[in-house]
């Protein structure tokens, strides 16, 4: 299920390549390209053996759109847990629940939902310069969600480096 947002390619060497197609917007996650996502890791048969994502353009995946409604609006909890919090943690657990290994090859900037992207995958690549950044305390907003994802895939002391110091790290 290719769509603009996320090129996706089973090839007859036993690859799923998933290509993040958002270049002019840093790759930004969406709710289509982690449907996208989602639906070729959950499809994957006996002929595939490795599933890699990738990215088009300068960075692997600067974050996700927001799909925060609009200010003065009143949503209700069930209303932002629909919208918010269960689309990125269904991306992480399709990521981690894949029949076959996830292999992530970041450059560039890996931040937010991207860094957790990159983090929850079985092995990840990153080009020289790579930047991995969790930027949701800058921003007052509870990192509860990348933690989550986080956490059983990364190392404490790198959770504890990454969320509440909001640096990057830089390879």
């Amino acid at each position: 299920m290719s769509s603009d947002s996320v090129l996706i390619e089973r090839r007859a060497d036993g690859l799923l390549d998933i290509v993040l197609n958002r270049a002019d917007k840093g790759n930004l996650l969406n709710a289509e390209t982690g449907e996208a996502i989602i639906a070729a890791l959950r499809d994957v048969g006996d002929d595939v053996k490795l599933a890699r994502i990738t990215a088009r353009g300068a960075d692997f995946c600067a974050g996700r759109e927001s799909p925060m409604p609009p200010p003065g609006s009143k949503p209700s909890a069930e209303m932002l847990r629909g919208i918010v919090a269960a689309p990125p943690l269904a991306l992480y657990d399709a990521v981690k629940a894949a029949r076959v290994p996830v292999l992530v090859v970041a450059r560039g900037r890996s931040f937010g939902a991207g860094c957790a992207l990159a983090c929850v995958a079985d092995i990840t690549l990153a080009e020289e310069g790579a930047e991995f950044q969790i930027p949701e305390m800058e921003r007052d907003i509870p990192p509860t969600l990348v933690m989550s994802a986080l956490v059983g895939r990364v190392p404490l002391k790198t959770i504890a480096y990454l969320v509440p110091l909001t640096r990057q790290y830089k390879d």
